[in-house]
């Protein structure tokens, strides 16, 4: 019999009388036995919560990015240099810049990444979040633009609606 067992069930058979002393074990009792629910449902949460965050932030963005000014040869040769490497799966090069985003009389500064999907979606899982339209849409004579559910709400534009670029460079 465990040290703990023991303990407890000399208190609890004890030859003492009363019901103060039945009402005060009952209230510890149950005191532990909430306490210790409480503790399991809320790590349980936060453990679920965690893994569903990192999945999210490690599906939605490459493992590592390489910043810099580059010429279209010195990318090639970098990519090279990333497919001898047996460690490195894929990659995708993408291009950042600021740019204004107007639709109708709202416009917004914005953050603009332009990629090649088929070659962004070998880094991460950005394919399959997605809520609205399709990524085959942004193929055609007028290259397409992927918003944000945010800056879509804030500039009032819905798919396959024209939303315009206005680059300060």
């Amino acid at each position: 019999m465990s040290f703990e067992l023991f303990v407890a069930l000399r208190y609890l058979r004890s030859k003492r009388k009363g019901l103060f002393a039945m009402v005060t074990t009952l209230i510890g009792v149950a005191g532990v036995t909430i306490g210790v629910s409480a503790l399991i449902v809320i790590l349980s949460v936060m453990n679920g919560f965690q893994n569903d965050i990192r999945k999210k932030i490690v599906g939605a963005q490459a493992h590592i990015n390489v910043f810099g000014h580059m010429s279209a040869e010195r990318i090639e040769r970098l990519k090279a240099e990333f497919a001898r490497h047996p460690d490195i799966e894929a990659s995708a090069p993408f291009v950042l810049g600021k740019a204004i985003a107007t639709y109708g009389e709202r416009s917004t500064g914005i953050v603009l990444k332009g990629l090649d999907p088929e070659k962004e979606f070998a880094v991460n899982d950005l394919a399959k979040n997605l809520t609205a339209g399709d990524w085959k849409d942004l193929e055609g004579e007028m290259p397409g633009i992927v918003l944000g559910e945010e800056l879509a709400r804030s500039l009032g534009v819905w798919v396959g609606e024209p939303v315009v670029l206005i680059s300060p460079q």
